[in-house]
């Protein structure tokens, strides 16, 4: 039995190009916090695909994924989790969801070590 096929491997024609945005689709729906049942479904329905090529397609989606974030300079996503953790206090605010935003405000202060929590004694 061969490799498995992910993104990379595509080669040009029609069908490839619906693979790759297929793939694309379930990347973003993994990155949305979508569950990997609820990213299948969306696919089998979308795009009429089987329910196992549908878990082919996530599963590539993951490589794809974990490619980016291994490619990404590090400092650059610690930025954006930041930010992430900014936006999401500010909205469990303006919503009176308070133990999220001070789950987010930790998240934020060990990113930047500020918290005392992670002292080496």
């Amino acid at each position: 039995m061969g490799r498995k096929r992910d993104a990379k491997d595509i080669k040009e024609g029609k069908g490839s190009s619906d693979i790759a945005r297929q793939i694309d689709h379930a990347a973003r729906l993994l990155i949305d916090f979508k569950r990997p049942g609820e990213v299948r479904d969306i696919l089998v329905d979308t795009y009429g695909l089987t329910p196992r090529t549908g878990e082919r397609r996530i599963a590539s989606a993951r490589r794809l994924i974990h490619d980016e974030v291994n490619a990404e300079d590090r400092s650059e996503a610690v930025a954006k989790v930041l930010q992430q953790c900014l936006k999401i206090a500010g909205e469990a605010s303006q919503t009176k969801q308070l133990s999220n935003c001070i789950g987010a405000m930790r998240l934020y202060c060990e990113l930047l070590s500020l918290s005392g929590s992670n002292r080496i004694s």
